[in-house]
């Protein structure tokens, strides 16, 4: 169990990992193609471009060919009707009828130059508008690669994220069944006893375990400990060293919180001289879990403690494993799963005080006051 529940630790932290690799890669490669579609947009107005200068340029090459092609017909016609006019000089109309022809001939003749000078001019921007056609083209290559390697990355991450989401399935699911199996087996060989309150110190000692406070402490301790008196590499080596050393931490976190203890005793034990292992419920023990500041205190967030991780869960429904895991050491079911990320469904400025409130819920809930 303990493995199972390790892996799906890793398992979340991994996923948080992959999201987050998914996000930037997205960003990136949404951020790239809005650079890439400048130059996709550059490169079609290039095309066009060529496009409409080759269209000009072909009709201007139709005009001077159809001038051209005059130019011969006519130079034909003016030398027949001279060649007539020499023959029958009596007939005037022929001479006209070749003068005529010549003007005509020197007029398209002017303008066949003019159309042959705007071919020239026409041809010089086709090539000019080639040439960037041909530069924009090649700029965009480069472009377009890169968009293709970073698509590949955005693919490539969101299989990631697909893996390691199927795999903290998984890992969820042989948590899941192990508990049920070793559920079925204790109850079968009579492991599981009835139920049985906690005893006032166990509750105190439970709840500082459930909150953080009794890690905090001992962490402290071992800073202090390590600062007053270091174990040198010797005595690290040393199993009665170190064996030592953990009963030096432990005895001072007991040292430093078992004050919290006879607190309890005052709620939750029976008076002196009355039975001490039986369970009864009051008012104060109402009131003091409810509104004492010592339990509300403790479900602060801070120093990573159970509160702080459900607010920074990833997703509601890893916050209902979180807090279900540490306070009664069980998966929540599809309902309790459903009930947290229904109430933790909340914006940032009340998520704290709806994830202290669910602590507070099952700390002072039935299952946590009883051993099962």
């Amino acid at each position: 169990m303990i493995e199972l529940n390790r892996a799906i630790t890793a398992s979340r932290e991994i996923r948080s990992v992959r999201e987050s690799e998914l996000q930037t890669a997205a960003i990136s490669a949404n951020e790239f193609i809005a650079d890439l579609n400048k130059h996709r947009v550059a490169a079609a107005a290039a095309d066009d471009a060529l496009w409409v200068a080759t269209a000009v340029l072909n009709a201007a090459r139709a005009a001077h060919r159809t001038r051209a092609n005059g130019i011969v017909s006519l130079s034909n016609a003016a030398t027949a009707a001279k060649a007539a006019g020499t023959a029958f000089p009596e007939h005037r109309t022929l001479a006209e009828t070749a003068q005529i022809l010549c003007n005509r001939l020197a007029s398209l003749q002017t303008e066949a130059d003019t159309t042959r000078r705007a071919v020239d001019v026409i041809f010089t921007d086709v090539i000019t508008a080639e040439q960037n056609q041909t530069v924009v083209t090649l700029a965009l290559d480069e472009p377009e690669a890169e968009a293709a390697r970073q698509q590949q990355t955005v693919a490539d991450a969101k299989n990631a994220l697909k893996q390691v989401k199927l795999q903290l399935e998984q890992n969820r699911s042989a948590s899941k069944n192990a508990v049920a199996e070793l559920t079925k087996r204790w109850s079968d060989d009579f492991t599981l006893a009835s139920l049985k309150p906690l005893t006032p110190e166990q509750l105190c000692w439970s709840v500082l375990k459930v909150t953080g406070i009794y890690d905090a402490h001992r962490r402290t301790a071992e800073t202090e400990l390590k600062t007053s008196s270091p174990l040198t590499e010797a005595q690290q080596r040393d199993p009665e060293q170190t064996k030592r050393r953990r009963r030096e931490i432990v005895q001072r976190t007991w040292n430093s919180l078992k004050s919290n203890a006879s607190t309890f005793v005052r709620y939750y034990g029976a008076g002196a001289g009355q039975p001490q292992g039986e369970f009864f419920a009051t008012a104060d023990q109402a009131l003091f879990a409810a509104n004492g500041e010592t339990i509300l205190n403790w479900l602060a967030p801070g120093n990573n403690n159970l509160t702080q991780q459900m607010i920074d869960a990833q997703q509601p429904a890893d916050a209902a494993e979180i807090l279900y895991l540490t306070v009664l050491n069980r998966h929540p079911d599809a309902e309790e799963v459903t009930e947290v990320v229904r109430l933790l469904e909340q914006p940032d400025s009340k998520r704290t005080q709806v994830a202290r409130d669910l602590v507070w819920g099952l700390l002072t809930s039935i299952e946590f006051r009883f051993n099962h």
